[in-house]
């Protein structure tokens, strides 16, 4: 790339003017040119319109644009939306050329560090590679925006408090995209704009903390028409374009008199703290019904908005901010509709009455009648189109939950913690209410949770938040069980970690209270670092403890002045600390503390009077104040960043500074909690677990561990550490050697640990203990001792009664690593489980709200809801439009096929929508069921050719979108499918393990042969069928099936088996040699048998998984001996959608993988990326 056309790609206002809409598109147009003419802007640049073409021409996306463009019907609202979205993501999923990127970031930075030009050294080394780089607005300037005779206005996306690079980058490519929302294009078309010239520039500006903000009319046709109407709020802008708030209204002259005010009651403002997130803050009456202008700042607006109007000669409509006593324009533009304007997003949120929240289990939105289901007769009230209301699902509902258009139930979902519980994420310490709005708001987090596999701490991606009100109960965590403010609130339903037998369990923990058990918790963060000098964060602790800092403003906002200060008394045992908080201040900053200054106090004690004194080290300078100011606006995330020496400087410094080491244990005093939350990291870091305990508002923080370790940086505590008869990691006895007490029994003293439920010491454990115990326990016990977990008592406090309680859930494969650590109010970690709302139906894309608590009894049958799938919303009466969520088009072409689980005709219009043309698994109950017969009816009734009349017709249905279709015969158990005509009343004491699967087909071969005889006619019209037989657990199966195949004539068909039985595993080289030509894993039954546990039972369910190094092996060794005998392999169970079993089978060879159309396209990616990395 020339030079020359690099310098096209960023311009800075002062290089643009009203004339460079085709640089600058409209927006940062406008801002360059009143910034130009004195106008009052927050600073900021430009990426070029020329930057937008260099960027889709590197990523080679003209072509691929104009294609989809010129297929658009712009009255077809479907396609246009198909196809815009289609673009989004072509240009979202792009990367930006190198030089193009480079220079983008160094603009940013320049935008950062522009207020410190005159600033040198490691100083302005620190403000630009502190980890709180400056939040910045990211506007998008289309070139066709802003005109006077179209608006183009909101169209394109806009994003607020951006921070770093790599969000900077993800948002401009956002901005590039929003060219083409389905609005934008529309429009475009509407108006006679060509999108080949349409491009879009990106205006960044750095972000203003908004006291005042508002809008500003320079012509109002409600009122006279040269008046001028100004709007105004407390806070940031976006509670008037929300319509959150009610603003101030003032009506002013063109000859700059105040004609009219309207004030407002408020009640509420929208800020940002020094973390970026939005706040609503109510406001004390005699604020929110306060004037929010001031005279002069009204008088001052009106003469901006005269002067920006007679510049461009067209009314305008003006968007202001106040900070301090600045005043700054963000936006004008012509006015062409006074029209509020409405962003566009793929989801629009609904403006409705709530009746009802729960939890958004299946995507969607829809609304119909309210049918509400209490007993399994009742379920033929359900018409197509209705609202299914009930307690919980079960498989019996399948044919009322495929008719409905919406489901919602009372049971299921999340269990939580009350909102002001705190989690750490890669962002710092936010409370869940926090989370849950911000991860509502598309922003992404990581939080600290456990890696069950390795035994390790780990980051986890939050996937999934959600609130609703629920009966919690208080309880507070400490080693003696006894104290009552180390609290945190939570429903009694929610599953926490603890031992049972030495293995990690979850359990409810109303049901640890009621069993007298103990909570684990994480004595370790993973690792998040990218600060390793350890002499500023030697320094940051001694200044943090033992000094301060502060920065003063010029009137124009910037910074004009700072001082650091020191105070120590200069005395012979501190004389090393103060050299070395001195020599580390000299060598970060290339400053020194210039100026000495003794101070004296006195104060009284009984009477007496007492005296003091100290030495206030003082630098007057600047940058070192900015710099560590800087740090301190989010400190907990800084010290989150150090390095374990630099953790354990930082703690050295703070306890040199106003710390002690006395009876064998360190000290720390601490008032204010965002430095309390930076030691609690810091420790962390190191593995220590701190005790807090709380004086007034001084929190009292004890180090007991690695002290050693710490004093040997500190320069002036000093101690000798004695060893502890008791260490500090300790574990309920109970729980981890209860039932092999008699095995270790140390001279008889271990039995009284579980007869008193004690806690043991991790030490006597591995000395006393470990030595006795052998193989598998053994192991177990080392596990234990290896990890980075540990547990407490705790006791329930109160019960709470029904309060706001929220959740998350996080990105993992198996349930016992569904899990992240939440922290109590004086900073304790626990392990606690991430319950997640359960999907319905996901293939029938069935728009589903679960866990309400109350649908069945608030709810009133027949009356019109719709039901928001997306956010957990119940609305009344008709809100929306139906929107289900949408099937991507597979197009990634990989070695392993994938195919599609696919059951009910009625789905197969929206299925093959993926663009495959294989089924690997059709289970025909789905279609028994919309007979509401059960198979023995037919049988009993002499009705067999109208059994295999409707299976033809459903399997038909189905074959009409797909070229090959493996069909599994029926395997209906009798606690399923009960409400059918005919089906048995006999309950059997096992259902899993009694007549079903291929045993009742060959038990009943009427029935069977039926089965056969429909798919041969299937087959007729020249479609690939694959017969799978279910709960195979012999050679025989297989044989007496051929039998009844050649009595059908049924000769042209691939005979596959389900490997869903461990005899199955066991047989694969005999079931192989009798000629079986594919078997595909039913993972669902095949871990319930090999595990001994029944995923449908509470108790055990947690025990469920299908990573389980035992199915794991029984998975390798079926592909090993299928792929030697050429035997096709596949998948159909739902482990078939998890990336973690995926990798497992791809890596080994497996040939398809079968999962739900709405999940197809995703697979498909992942499976790609996989084969890349084994080729």
């Amino acid at each position: 790339m020339e030079e020359k056309k690099r310098d096209e790609f960023i311009k800075w206002f002062s290089e643009l003017n009203k004339d460079s809409i085709n640089i600058a598109g409209g927006k940062g147009a406008n801002l360059a040119e009143i910034y130009n003419e004195g106008i009052p802007v927050p600073p900021g640049f430009v990426i070029t319109a020329q930057a937008y073409d260099y960027f889709i021409e590197y990523a080679k996306l003209k072509e691929k644009i104009k294609e989809l463009l010129d297929r658009i019907d712009y009255e077809d609202t479907k396609k246009l939306d198909e196809m815009t979205k289609q673009i989004r993501v072509f240009i979202n999923d792009s990367e930006f050329p190198k030089d193009l990127e480079e220079d983008i970031l160094e603009a940013y930075e320049h935008l950062g560090a522009s207020k410190f030009d005159s600033i040198e050294g490691s100083a302005l080394d620190i403000l630009k590679t502190s980890s709180e780089p400056i939040f910045v607005a990211i506007r998008s300037s289309a070139t066709t925006e802003d005109l006077k005779d179209a608006s183009f206005a909101g169209q394109q996306d806009s994003f607020v408090n951006i921070k770093g690079k790599k969000e900077l980058l993800k948002h401009i490519r956002k901005s590039f995209a929003s060219l083409f929302t389905s609005r934008a294009t529309y429009y475009r078309n509407k108006k006679g704009f060509k999108h080949e010239t349409s491009s879009l520039a990106v205006v960044i500006q750095k972000m203003v903390d908004s006291e005042k903000s508002g809008v500003i009319f320079s012509k109002d046709p409600s009122y006279k028409k040269d008046d001028i109407l100004i709007e105004a709020i407390w806070g940031l802008g976006e509670g008037i374009v929300s319509g959150k708030i009610t603003p101030d209204k003032y009506i002013v002259s063109s000859e700059l008199k105040i004609l009219d005010k309207n004030i407002s009651n408020k009640k509420i403002a929208i800020t940002r703290n020094s973390s970026g997130e939005k706040e609503i803050v109510k406001l004390k009456e005699e604020l929110s019904k306060s004037q929010v202008l001031k005279e002069h700042e009204i008088m001052r607006l009106a003469e901006i908005t005269i002067k920006i109007e007679n510049h461009y000669k067209n009314p305008q409509d003006i968007e202001f901010a106040i900070e301090g006593e600045n005043i700054y324009i963000v936006q004008t533009r012509p006015i062409t509709t006074l029209e509020k304007r409405i962003e566009t997003k793929d989801i629009k949120e609904l403006q409705g009455e709530i009746i009802l929240k729960g939890i958004a289990a299946s995507p969607g939105i829809a609304y119909g009648k309210i049918r509400i289901i209490e007993e399994l007769e009742d379920l033929d009230r359900i018409k197509q189109g209705d609202i299914l209301v009930t307690k919980m699902t079960n498989p019996d509902m399948v044919v009322t939950m495929q008719k409905s258009a919406g489901i919602v139930t009372d049971d299921g979902g999340l269990t939580c913690f009350a909102g002001d519980t705190k989690v750490l994420t890669n962002k710092g310490f936010l409370t869940m209410e926090e989370i849950n709005r911000r991860y509502n708001e598309k922003e992404d987090f990581l939080i600290f949770s456990y890696d069950y596999k390795n035994k390790k701490p780990t980051w986890k991606k939050i996937i999934n938040a959600g609130t609703r009100k629920r009966n919690a109960i208080r309880i507070s965590v400490s080693q003696k069980g006894n104290i009552s403010h180390n609290t945190v609130d939570l429903t009694p339903d929610h599953k926490m970690f603890t031992f049972e037998n030495r293995n990690l369990i979850k359990k409810e923990i109303q049901n640890i209270i009621k069993d007298n058990e103990m909570l684990c918790l994480v004595d370790k963060l993973p690792k998040f670092e990218n600060q390793h000098n350890i002499k500023l964060s030697y320094l940051m602790g001694a200044l943090l403890s033992d000094g301060h800092f502060r920065i003063t403003n010029h009137h124009t906002g910037n910074p004009r002045r700072g001082v650091v200060v020191f105070t120590q008394k200069s005395i012979e045992e501190k004389k090393l600390f103060i050299e070395t908080v001195k020599s580390n201040f000299k060598e970060i900053f290339n400053e020194e503390f210039n100026l000495i200054r003794d101070k004296y106090c006195v104060g009284n004690i009984d009477g007496r009077a007492i005296y003091g004194w100290a030495t206030d080290h003082i630098c007057s300078k600047l940058a070192p104040a900015m710099a560590l100011t800087k740090i301190t606006q989010n400190l907990p995330l800084w010290t989150l960043g150090l390095s374990q020496s630099c953790s354990l400087n930082f703690l050295a410094g703070l306890i040199d500074g106003d710390g002690c080491f006395h009876n064998n244990r360190m000290h720390i005093y601490v008032a204010k909690e965002n430095l309390l939350q930076a030691i609690i990291i810091a420790c962390l870091k190191l593995g220590i677990m701190p005790q807090i305990s709380v004086n007034r508002n001084i929190h009292h923080v004890q180090i007991l561990e690695k002290m050693n370790e710490i004093l040997s940086y500190c320069k002036r505590v000093k101690g000798k550490v004695r060893y502890k008869q008791m260490g500090n990691k300790l574990f309920a006895a109970k729980q981890i050697l209860g039932d092999i007490v008699d095995k270790i029994n140390y001279k008889g003293r271990i039995k009284p640990y579980i007869h008193n439920n004690l806690l043991i010491d991790s030490r006597k454990t591995f000395r006393d203990i470990f030595p006795l115990t052998k193989g598998k326990t053994k192991q177990e016990i080392l596990n234990i001792l290896n990890s980075n977990i540990r547990m407490q008592r705790f006791s329930q406090i109160e019960n709470l009664g029904k309060i706001y309680v929220y959740n998350i859930e996080v990105e993992a494969e198996n349930e016992l690593d569904k899990n992240y650590i939440v922290f109590t109010k004086k900073y304790t970690p626990l392990l606690v489980s991430n319950s997640h709302a359960s999907i319905v139906s996901r293939e029938m894309g069935v728009p589903a709200v679960v866990g309400t608590n109350d649908a069945t009894t608030l709810l009133k049958d027949g009356e019109t809801i719709t039901v928001d799938g997306f956010r957990g919303i119940i609305y009344k009466g008709k809100v929306s439009e139906t929107i289900q969520k949408e099937i991507l088009p597979v197009k990634t072409d990989t070695k392993t096929k994938i195919k599609l689980i696919l059951d009910l005709p009625s789905y197969a219009i929206r299925a093959a929508k993926t663009g495959l043309t294989g089924i690997g698994l059709t289970r025909i109950e789905g279609i028994i069921a919309e007979s509401k017969k059960h198979p023995n009816y037919f049988l009993k009734q002499d009705k067999i050719n109208e059994y295999e009349e409707i299976i033809f017709k459903g399997i038909k249905e189905i074959s009409k979108h797909f070229e090959e279709l493996w069909i599994r015969t029926s395997d209906i158990r009798s606690d399923e499918f009960q409400n059918l005509e005919g089906a048995s009343k006999e309950k059997e004491a096992n259902p899993m393990l009694g007549n079903h699967g291929i045993r009742y087909g060959i038990k009943n071969p009427e029935i069977l042969k039926a089965e056969l005889k429909a798919l041969k006619r299937i087959s007729e019209e020249n479609k690939k069928i694959g017969l799978l037989l279910p709960q195979v657990i012999s050679v025989e199966d297989v044989k007496k099936v051929k039998e009844f195949l050649k009595e059908v004539n049924f000769d042209n068909v691939k005979i596959g088996i389900m490997i869903e039985t461990p005899a199955s595993v066991q047989l694969i080289k005999d079931l192989c040699d009798e000629g079986i030509d594919f078997i595909s894993f039913g993972t669902n039954d095949l871990t319930q048998y090999i595990l001994a546990v029944d995923r449908g039972n509470k108790e055990v369910q947690y025990l469920y998984d299908e990573m389980n190094p035992a199915v794991l092996y029984q998975l390798e060794y079926v592909l090993r001996v299928c792929k030697r005998n050429k035997v096709e392999t596949s998948i159909c169970g739902q482990a078939g959608s998890k990336k973690e079993m995926v990798k497992f089978l791809v890596e080994r060879g497996i040939d398809s993988i079968s999962v739900n159309a709405d999940v197809a396209s995703e697979i498909a990616d992942y499976v790609n990326e996989l084969e890349k990395k084994v080729d």
